[in-house]
């Protein structure tokens, strides 16, 4: 099975998403801004990347089973779906739980 074609926009300078294995499922995601989140805090944070996702298809955010064992770090609405009809920046609602 092939892949679809994703085009990545990126702004101000973003990091592209990677996979990290030549198998993943999926790719990793970078912020694209230096960010405090206070224990209790819930915010905004920007990707730096607008995805051109083809029709009929999405790209779900969630966080890595790593992290989430790890750290506190949270994404409130996970998985985000974002749908082909979105053309904006994606930005992460993360929320720090400690």
């Amino acid at each position: 099975m092939t892949r679809p074609i994703l085009g990545i926009r990126r702004i101000d300078g973003a990091k592209m998403p990677m996979y990290q294995t030549s198998d993943a499922s999926g790719f990793d995601l970078a912020v694209n801004e230096d960010v405090v989140l206070l224990p209790g805090e819930t915010k905004l944070i920007k990707t730096g990347l607008i995805f051109d996702i083809p029709a009929g298809y999405e790209v779900q955010i969630r966080p890595r089973s790593g992290t989430s064992v790890k750290t506190p770090l949270r994404i409130a609405n996970a998985p985000g779906t974002i749908d082909f009809t979105f053309k904006n920046e994606v930005m992460l609602i993360m929320t720090n739980t400690g």
